[in-house]
């Protein structure tokens, strides 16, 4: 066990969100950021990525972003994809240190700093979301998910597509370079990638709150068949491109 002390307990570190229609959730989630990581550690910032809201989440946005001079909001007339918006975010943080997140309002800001010190030995912590506030079905469907991933690729994560991650900015570029395969569960693609690379890649558990405005806006009930038989059509050619270098 290393007990040096911890030498990036007081890095900077950009928090990146990706919002869309969370009205109803959208200042919680920012006040929540800014409050409990952002203002505690000088030199931090907040992107969010607003990808082309149509219920009031982008005007809000634009308040938000007027009032807080640590935010940073990236914004776009329509709708780019999860996928894209997550790689214009990432690429616009200025630090070492990138804890990224939805804007779904599930996530506690505050378990950044229980991941922040695992960062000592690690490249990414993943959030395992061990009591979940989903539906049956999702947490049915998660949890073979992950089973399958776990069999097939060789690790040991439980939650292995958790939005809720904190990783080194220069491991997240190793891997931005790739082409990705998957238009969904890119959390998923990143951690695979990441850990085909050598990274060091290891899981906390967080806490989970449920939606308290109806179903998910990233993946809706109606896509995640098709999500699910696409990712899992990827799986080898995943497996090729990630771990090619190991072999």
């Amino acid at each position: 066990m290393n007990n040096e002390p911890n030498a990036n307990a007081h890095a900077p570190v950009s928090v990146v969100i990706i919002a869309f229609n969370e009205i109803e959730v959208i200042d919680r989630v920012v006040e929540g950021f800014l409050q409990d990581v952002v203002t505690k550690l000088p030199g931090s910032e907040l992107i969010v990525a607003e990808d082309g809201s149509t219920d009031g989440t982008s005007e809000r946005l634009r308040e938000l972003a007027a009032k807080h001079p640590a935010m940073r909001l990236l914004q776009c007339d329509e709708r780019r994809g999860y996928l894209r918006a997550l790689r214009e975010a990432m690429a616009a943080a200025r630090n070492d240190f990138i804890l990224f997140c939805d804007a779904s309002g599930k996530h506690d800001p505050a378990d950044f700093w229980r991941m922040q010190p695992l960062m000592r030995d690690n490249d990414m912590i993943v959030g395992f979301k061990e009591a979940r506030a989903d539906p049956l079905y999702r947490i049915v469907m998660t949890r073979v998910f992950n089973a399958l991933v776990r069999s097939y690729f060789g690790v040991t994560l439980h939650d292995v597509n958790c939005p809720l991650r904190l990783m080194r900015k220069e491991a997240y570029e190793a891997v931005a370079e790739d082409d990705w395969l998957l238009s969904g569960l890119n959390n998923f693609e990143m951690t695979i990638r990441m850990i085909g690379k050598g990274y060091r890649v290891s899981e906390i558990s967080v806490a989970h709150f449920a939606r308290e405005n109806g179903p998910s806006r990233g993946l809706p009930v109606a896509k995640i068949p098709g999500v699910i038989w696409k990712t899992l059509a990827a799986f080898r050619q995943l497996k090729h491109e990630a771990f090619k270098g190991n072999s």
